[in-house]
């Protein structure tokens, strides 16, 4: 998450930003402490967090816990988007109590083959259960990953237990699994160059007719841009840095493939659009 929010720094004009990792000591003067994550279910990392430094944070800071989704269940006192129980009996996304009812059963028996529920005893420790992880019933994914708080159904790769197979989700936590289900890019890529190489004839453009690493890389960055993937999932799926990335953004732009601001342009939809095409 410090990634984006490096990115919006700029626009907030010349303040003293410093971020903690764990590596290195807070500041001695007030500040302002901001403890940032991408999703807070119960609350309880952020309240663990929170008394591991207590002791270091200097007297008179302001403190916030800034988060792009959390649970209105939550321990702490959040900015960020409010979500609630999926199966919540009044409010619930899937309408009125029996038609949620049937959904809620679906997500319980498909759940529980991913990971059993326990039986409740006093003091238990928390876990994923069929719901989710203590049982948020959170319906939140990123691009990046998707949180252990929502149901199971939607991000877990792992075998069923009834007959061990695997399950396939529509929004993966792993990142591998993320990278593998994008078309398998790895094999891919190869296969595209080929197909652009046989259908040049003066028709694709001949940067592309050849399998040098710039080329690969400009298909790939057109193949992302055309699902409308975000920099960090092309820069994961690209392998390449920040820098790396922009530099192939820059080429791209000065070959008509990109426009100005970085959209895919005409001649980029085209070209990627012709190769898919002939693919099928």
């Amino acid at each position: 998450m410090a990634y984006y929010i490096k990115k919006l720094m700029p626009r907030w004009g010349k303040l003293d930003w410093q971020f903690y990792d764990g590596n290195k000591g807070l500041p001695s003067k007030p500040h302002v402490i901001i403890l940032l994550d991408d999703f807070i279910g119960s609350g309880n990392s952020a309240l663990k967090a929170y008394k591991e430094n207590e002791t270091k944070i200097p007297d008179n800071s302001s403190l916030f816990c800034l988060s792009v989704a959390y649970m209105y269940k939550a321990k702490v006192k959040l900015y960020g988007d409010c979500h609630y129980l999926a199966f919540a009996r009044r409010g619930s996304v899937f309408g009125y109590y029996p038609k949620m009812k049937v959904i809620r059963e679906f997500a319980e028996r498909y759940g529980g083959l991913l990971y059993a529920k326990r039986p409740y005893s006093q003091g238990m420790r928390l876990y994923i259960g069929p719901l989710g992880y203590a049982n948020s019933q959170a319906l939140v994914c990123f691009d990046h990953t998707t949180p252990n708080n929502s149901l199971p159904i939607l991000w877990e790769s792992r075998k069923r237990s009834d007959n061990q197979k695997r399950w396939t989700p529509l929004f993966p936590r792993k990142l591998f699994d993320r990278v593998r289900r994008d078309e398998d890019y790895g094999r891919m890529k190869y296969h595209w160059i080929s197909i652009a190489r046989k259908i040049n004839e003066g028709r694709i453009r001949r940067l592309f007719n050849g399998y040098n690493k710039e080329a690969i890389l400009l298909l790939g960055l057109l193949h992302c841009l055309h699902r409308r993937r975000s920099e960090a999932y092309m820069r994961v799926m690209l392998e390449l840095s920040e820098y790396d990335l922009a530099s192939i953004k820059k080429k791209a732009f000065e070959l008509g493939l990109l426009t100005s601001d970085g959209h895919l342009s005409e001649e980029g939809r085209l070209v990627y659009g012709r190769i898919r095409k002939e693919e099928f």
